[in-house]
């Protein structure tokens, strides 16, 4: 792969999420509360990839005509709260100490490569063409097969899509890739708000 470099809660047992697993359509549900500090907890371990929509983009809308994207002023882009939003997100990474393989992936869409940036700190982002709305519906598969390095997660920040029900700005899906790079599971989704109630109710020592 080619690279270019740049910088809720608890829901009801019957709500679910629905994402392919290869051709084949799943109904995954939403993670309660003791699955969402499992799963959690689990990622503590490395091994997962973690598909996140980037943060609440309400400034400005996408050119239907022309979308270039190097030129923010053409696209929707983060608002005050999605920036704090992503903000959010990098710290309870940061602090709980959660494995990430670098560089974190990203659309190259102005709100996806900037929450990506907010969130690690320009770490380590890279955008990647076919991550765009465009080309992210046939090509994200791939991405999910692929497995992360031993012990560490890899993050991938797009948009939501047809593979994606109930996806809000910066909710997490857990997948877990085959080793083999056939196929992936999805484990569940843990929304932005769980996320960080979990955080802040589990301070590290």
């Amino acid at each position: 792969m080619f690279y270019k470099k740049t910088s809720v809660l608890a829901c009801l047992l019957t709500t679910f999420v629905f994402f392919f697993s290869g051709s084949t359509a799943s109904a995954v549900p939403l993670a309660d509360g003791n699955d969402t500090a499992s799963l959690l907890e689990a990622m503590k371990q490395g091994g997962y990839i973690l598909y996140m929509r980037h943060g609440e983009a309400t400034v400005g809308e996408d050119d239907p005509t022309h979308v270039d994207l190097t030129n923010c002023k053409t696209q929707r882009n983060l608002s005050e709260k999605g920036k704090t939003q992503a903000r959010q997100i990098g710290e309870v990474f940061k602090k709980h100490a959660i494995p990430i393989q670098y560089p974190v992936l990203a659309s190259p869409y102005c709100r996806a490569r900037e929450t990506a940036n907010l969130a690690f700190e320009m770490k380590g982002v890279v955008t990647h063409p076919l991550l765009s709305l465009e080309k992210l519906e046939e090509n994200l598969g791939t991405f999910l097969k692929t497995a992360p390095e031993p012990g560490k997660n890899r993050i991938i920040i797009a948009h939501g899509t047809e593979r994606v029900a109930a996806f809000d700005y910066l909710d997490v899906i857990v997948i877990k890739p085959d080793p083999q790079g056939n196929d992936y599971q999805t484990l569940g989704k843990i929304s932005r708000e769980e996320f960080i109630k979990w955080a802040n109710q589990n301070q590290p020592q």
